[in-house]
């Protein structure tokens, strides 16, 4: 079983396979509300199609966990609802190249001297604040991410026009000059294909 560096997938399988049998996004989501009628949790594609009405987390950022109550979620589906196995029952290679995520890690941090000379080092915070405009449950809030907003916005507007809605996103203000913002909104409004959506731009 592998967690992708990349920010959301998950890969498991069985030894001696060619290929994983199971590909899933790294994606935990929970209903806004606890009187809503449905499950827990959600993981996968399946949050991604109920994304209006949970809120999404993403336990694995830049290859690290930052969520271990999520990442267990994460397992616990992937073991048995898409393996269909009890992972107690099997031997269990879990795989990360931890030498490759502590490269990213130190590869991000930089140094700011400030003007008593003290030196203060930046590394997770540069990719953690911005993840407050996707997450905003990591600051105790129970809203949308902007992603989910323009998402929604746009299938409330007239189908005729939605395809090019989609295509002409714009990102404006401060918090939009984050480095690799406009690919994280394109990839996390774009991730759930729509039949009138067509090309994704941000």
């Amino acid at each position: 079983m592998a967690d992708g560096m990349d920010i959301l997938q998950t890969l498991a399988g069985f030894a001696g396979d060619d290929s994983p049998r199971v590909v899933i996004r790294s994606i935990v989501g929970c209903p806004h509300h606890s009187k809503m009628k449905l499950k827990h949790t959600y993981v996968g594609d399946e949050a991604l199609v109920l994304r209006g009405l949970l809120v999404l987390k993403y336990p694995i950022e830049h290859g690290i966990v930052r969520n271990w109550n999520d990442m267990e979620n994460l397992w616990h589906h992937t073991f048995y609802n898409e393996l269909g196995v009890a992972p107690e029952e099997h031997p269990i290679l879990l795989t990360e190249e931890i030498e490759k995520a502590k490269k990213i890690s130190k590869s991000i941090e930089k140094g700011y001297k400030l003007s008593g000379g003290e030196v203060v080092n930046i590394g997770a915070e540069t990719f953690r604040c911005p993840e407050v405009l996707f997450q905003l449950s990591l600051v105790g809030m129970e809203a949308t991410g902007i992603h989910d907003k323009a998402y929604n916005s746009i299938m409330r507007c007239d189908i005729n026009i939605r395809k090019d809605l989609f295509a002409n996103i714009v990102l404006s203000g401060d918090s939009t000059m984050f480095p690799g913002i406009a690919e994280r909104m394109s990839k996390e409004t774009c991730s759930e294909p729509h039949e009138n959506q067509g090309d994704c731009t941000t």
